[in-house]
């Protein structure tokens, strides 16, 4: 079984570097896309 950990959380205004900065510091390995999560995505997302 894999198990993944992330977040929705990586564009802040304290944190300029955005998703680069989650990939270098956070280590997670998963991040949520918003658009899926308050609703089923479109098929074209």
């Amino acid at each position: 079984m894999e198990v993944y950990v992330g977040t929705s959380g990586w564009m802040y205004d304290w944190n300029p570097d955005g998703f680069e900065w989650f990939i270098k510091y956070s280590e997670l390995n998963a991040v949520e896309l918003n658009a899926s999560f308050y609703r089923f995505p479109y098929p074209n997302q």
